[in-house]
C-alpha cells in the first residue's frame, strides 16, 4: 500500500470499545440515540464483512431491538444501514484527499467494502450518482 494510502487509512483506524450494561440493568430506552452515539464515537461500520450481530454484541442493544429499529426508523436493511454510514465517510474523505491520489478500490477497502462492486452499487444507492459522475462534478481526480 503506498504511504498516502496508509496515511488516509490511519485517518480512519477503528477502535471498538464494547458498550458494557451494568448487571440487573436494561439497554436504554432511546435505541436511536445510544446507536447514533455509538457508530459516531467507534465507526464500526470501517469494518470489512460487519454483522448486526457484531454491532449487538459491541454496542450492548439487544440484537432484536437493534433490528427492529433499523427497520422500522431507518426504513432499511442492516446491510443497508451500515452502507450509508460509509458511504458518508467516503464522500468525506474524497472532500480531503488530492485528486487522483487513491483509487475507486482503495476508497472502497478504506472505507470498509470488500469489493468495488459493491461500494459502487452502495454509492449509487446511497448519492443517487455514480462514483464517476460524482467526482466529476466535483472536478476531481483529474476530470475537467
Amino acid at each position: 500500500m503506498s504511504s498516502i494510502l496508509v496515511r488516509i487509512k490511519r485517518l480512519f483506524e477503528v477502535n471498538i470499545v464494547p458498550h458494557a450494561t451494568p448487571a440487573g440493568q436494561s439497554a436504554p430506552l432511546d435505541i436511536g440515540k445510544e446507536l447514533e452515539q455509538f457508530m459516531a464515537e467507534n465507526r464500526p461500520y470501517l469494518l470489512n464483512r460487519y454483522t448486526i450481530y457484531q454491532l449487538s454484541e459491541d454496542s450492548g442493544i439487544d440484537v432484536s431491538e437493534l433490528g427492529n429499529y433499523i427497520y422500522a426508523q431507518k426504513k432499511c436493511s442492516f446491510g443497508d444501514f451500515i452502507n450509508r454510514y460509509r458511504i458518508q465517510k467516503c464522500l468525506e474523505l474524497i472532500k480531503r484527499i488530492p485528486p487522483g491520489k487513491v483509487s475507486m478500490s482503495d476508497l472502497s477497502i478504506i472505507c470498509g467494502f470488500p469489493d468495488e462492486h459493491t461500494f459502487s452499487l452502495s454509492f449509487k444507492k446511497v448519492t443517487g450518482s455514480t462514483v464517476s459522475d460524482y467526482l466529476h462534478k466535483l472536478h476531481l481526480f483529474g476530470r475537467p
